[in-house]
């Protein structure tokens, strides 16, 4: 029993060495700042998605990428949930009434860090007509109700919504993802 729980921690342990190097290295690349990751790997995927620029400033709160062409504010939330969970994520009201950001982008991410699904909503989309209230401070911003709201990003809209590479897209959405948008012929680089 006792050699049991030390090969498990010998596992652990090594395990979080790896995942600390990965972390330093993903700091070294400038892709996250922070230790928050999944937030921070969003952010960046956005910046090279639309040609953002992740704003760096601590003292500007609030967004998180600036579209340097409009001057438009992002906000960018990342979630990283099982398919099963319908909840999808929530955005406080008080954010949105105070205009901070123009536009909203949500990417929900797979086990594997692609992008399942890519949401867009202008700032006047979020409203109690189209999200719930929850306890009257913040919006649940559902799945369905992203879908049924027409916010997705589609390889068939991805343009139109302001997507500047198509290519870098497919580099990022999850194999189940390609069917669905009718890119049975693309074949992802296989990692190193």
């Amino acid at each position: 029993m006792k050699d049991d729980r030390f090969r498990k921690i010998k596992v652990v342990l090594s395990l979080l060495d790896k995942y600390n190097k990965i972390e330093e290295r993903l700091k070294e690349l400038k892709i996250v700042r922070t230790r928050k990751v999944i937030p921070e790997i969003g952010e960046w995927y956005v910046s090279i998605l639309f040609n953002y620029k992740i704003n760096t400033n601590p003292s500007e709160k609030g967004f998180d990428c600036i579209d340097p062409k409009t001057g438009k504010k992002i906000e960018v939330k990342t979630i990283r949930k099982s398919e099963s969970n319908p909840v999808g994520c929530w955005l406080s009201k008080d954010k949105v009434e105070r205009q901070i950001f123009n536009e909203l982008i949500i990417l929900r991410l797979g086990d594997n860090f692609r992008i399942r699904q890519l949401f867009k909503l202008d700032r006047d989309d979020i409203s109690e007509e189209n999200f719930s209230l929850l306890s009257s401070k913040k919006y649940n911003m559902s799945w369905n109700s992203l879908k049924k709201g027409n916010f997705d990003i589609t390889y068939e809209n991805a343009l139109q919504k302001g997507l500047k590479n198509i290519e870098l897209l497919k580099m990022l959405m999850e194999q189940n993802m390609y069917e669905l948008l009718g890119l049975r012929s693309f074949k992802r680089p296989k990692s190193s």
